[in-house]
């Protein structure tokens, strides 16, 4: 992939408007400023352009009607062009990673998501971002849980969510988000006690209104309900994962 001379300038506004949006959360208004500049690029023949990449993030969050395999054209665009960037910021690595990890899983490359996600905890281990590495770790559960291998999956999301308990455990966004993914694989692999376990704990640490509104409520049991029922057997034995932050 061949470096750009640099950001046209319509394009380079248009992603300061997009962001502007992106930010304020109007993702109709971020959509109809993309999409009449984005849908007449094809990624796979340009050349690589950080604005561009972040054009496509951005475009990637709000995808509306896109067809999967521009989705992937565009993710992998991104992640590839935003990697071999001098200046390559970790924020910006866990972005475009996330999103190409994501899709690489949707399409059953999952060996190929999990490279992904373990190139990007050695940048994380790198930054000393620790917050953001414990989401990766999420991914990589979620990732491994989709793959079937479901030990795995349980510990990397146990030692995840511990590891918040003992370091972070102020910040209850992040907890949240780890505790729904804990909560869906234990799920998904049938584990219904230890799921009320970890129900009862998130309703202890964060109440119930916070982690289970009708629409999370409905993500997760959707997602735990695509796993393929190949651990239904699996009863290991949660370690320390049912207390409240030490």
């Amino acid at each position: 992939m061949k470096a750009a001379n640099g950001p046209a300038p319509a394009l380079k506004a248009a992603v300061d408007e997009a962001q502007r949006f992106f930010v304020a959360g109007d993702d109709e208004a971020l959509a109809a400023v993309l999409h009449p500049i984005m849908d007449g690029i094809d990624p796979q023949t340009s050349d690589a352009d950080p604005v561009l990449a972040h054009a496509a993030l951005l475009l990637l969050n709000q995808p509306g009607d896109m067809p999967f395999d521009r989705m992937m054209a565009w993710a992998s665009y991104a992640h590839t062009t935003l990697t071999e960037c001098d200046d390559y910021d970790h924020q910006v690595a866990a972005w475009s990673a996330g999103i190409w990890a994501v899709l690489l899983r949707e399409s059953g490359r999952h060996d190929q998501a999990l490279a992904v996600l373990r190139d990007l905890l050695t940048t994380l281990h790198g930054a000393g971002d620790e917050q953001l590495l414990l989401l990766a770790r999420s991914e990589i559960a979620e990732t491994l849980h989709y793959a079937g291998n479901c030990t795995e999956a349980i510990h990397e999301i146990t030692e995840a969510w511990t590891t918040w308990q003992r370091t972070h455990s102020d910040n209850t966004g992040l907890g949240l988000d780890l505790i729904r993914v804990y909560i869906t694989l234990l799920l998904g692999c049938q584990r219904t006690k230890d799921a009320r376990t970890m129900i009862a704990v998130a309703a202890t640490l964060f109440g119930p209104g916070e982690v289970f509104t009708n629409a999370i409520a409905a993500q997760l049991i959707t997602r735990a309900a695509t796993h393929a029922m190949t651990c239904a057997a699996d009863t290991t034995v949660l370690d320390g994962a049912g207390t409240g932050p030490r």
